[in-house]
């Protein structure tokens, strides 16, 4: 006779209830918290509050800046963020400010920055990720491009080891003479924003 497969249901609950109730799984039977988007697997043995748990997402911050940030001359320029595009902490707490990123979890984040600049072929371009400060000996990743007289954009990404509360910021820095717009790319690509993201990788 041919096995039967069963649909699998899983038990679904908040927090509260889960910590007062603090059932004992069947060994391979599910149950998720709602509240702090965690699974636990049952052993048969184990109360819920004693099983390891399992984060359903990820840690990930993404932060956008949509309006034209005007950037001086020769002067590292701090981004301030208008819009948060995802924001998924396992701690509950948002991640993303109109400054940065502030880690809720400690672990190793693949952090990325990108940052389009309006058609100048002078001078140089720069972006710097800043950990826990403002000024330029806060700086962990970098990237300086040479402008070809086109749009332009700089871009880096990395995985870090970061510590619960640590922040994360973005400076700009161009050298062409003048004033130079940046965060958007210009009339040829309006839709290409400024943007700085965080997205935890492993323990």
């Amino acid at each position: 006779m041919p096995e039967v497969i069963r649909p699998m249901r899983q038990k679904t609950d908040t927090a509260a209830r889960w910590a007062s109730i603090n059932p004992v799984l069947g060994n391979g039977e599910i149950g998720i918290d709602t509240t702090n988007r965690i699974r636990k697997t049952g052993d048969g043995v184990k109360t819920w509050t004693q099983l390891p748990s399992e984060w359903l997402q990820v840690d990930t911050c993404r932060l956008v800046r949509n309006a034209v940030l005007t950037v001086p001359n020769a002067s590292d320029t701090l981004v301030s963020w208008d819009a948060t595009v995802r924001d998924i902490s396992s701690t509950g707490q948002a991640q993303g400010s109109s400054t940065g990123i502030t880690i809720r979890k400690a672990g190793v984040y693949r952090v990325t920055a990108y940052w389009p600049w309006a058609t100048n072929g002078s001078g140089n371009r720069n972006i710097k990720v800043l950990l826990n400060g403002t000024s330029a000996s806060n700086c962990i990743l970098l990237d300086g491009r040479i402008p070809s007289g086109y749009e332009s954009a700089n871009n880096v990404t990395d995985e870090l080891a970061l510590a619960a509360g640590d922040v994360i910021r973005l400076a700009v820095v161009q050298s062409s003479g003048g004033n130079l717009d940046g965060s958007t790319a210009g009339s040829l690509s309006p839709n290409v924003k400024g943007s700085l993201t965080a997205t935890f990788v492993r323990d």
